[in-house]
């Protein structure tokens, strides 16, 4: 796993709020995987991943047994039903009503505090309108805050349009810009 150190304020700072975290294409991965396993190792904490890039299954085969209860993957990734208890399966990445509906399901089935990940915002992007998006967008962080829920929106910059990217930044409590973290390093190591 790469060295995902620059999470650690995202992180941190996640509790009732709405993060927005910028990332490149290289850093998602592990930025998704070390979140998963720092939240989940919290004991009151659940966790809800609405994935659009990962298999579910490989996802809670890779999670600890003890930590499978305390995750619910939305899986909009993936083209099959999975009968796992811990996956609800979404038809289509553009459907935002069944992915809201979805998150409210995930909710239901859990208690204590909850955080929700999304892993690619930028995949919403290409399914949907930018003003469709946007009220979702909208409604979504308002209703976290309201419900006193924590969300973290991951979306790889190079691939997310620049009015999207200004709508999660307008939405979210806390923005942070990650992408051009490693390619900075590999160029001054490289100089």
């Amino acid at each position: 796993m790469q060295n995902t150190f620059f999470l650690k304020d995202p992180i941190a700072y996640a509790n009732k709020n709405v993060s927005f975290v910028a990332l490149n294409q290289k850093q998602l991965k592990s930025a998704i995987d070390f979140t998963l396993s720092t939240f989940l190792a919290q004991d009151q904490t659940n966790l809800i991943l609405v994935s659009f890039t990962q298999n579910p299954i490989e996802l809670i085969l890779n999670t600890p047994q003890q930590w499978r209860k305390k995750l619910i993957i939305i899986d909009a990734f993936s083209k099959e039903d999975q009968k796992v208890p811990q996956i609800i399966h979404v038809d289509n990445a553009s459907d935002l009503t069944s992915i809201m509906i979805a998150v409210e399901k995930a909710q239901k089935l859990l208690s204590g505090k909850i955080v929700i990940l999304f892993d690619a915002m930028n995949m919403l992007a290409i399914y949907n309108k930018k003003d469709t998006l946007g009220k979702f967008i909208h409604i979504f962080c308002n209703k976290t805050r309201l419900e006193e829920r924590t969300a973290i929106l991951f979306t790889v910059k190079e691939s997310t349009d620049e009015e999207i990217l200004e709508l999660l930044n307008e939405f979210a409590d806390k923005a942070y810009d990650f992408s051009s973290l490693f390619i900075s390093a590999i160029s001054t190591l490289t100089e």
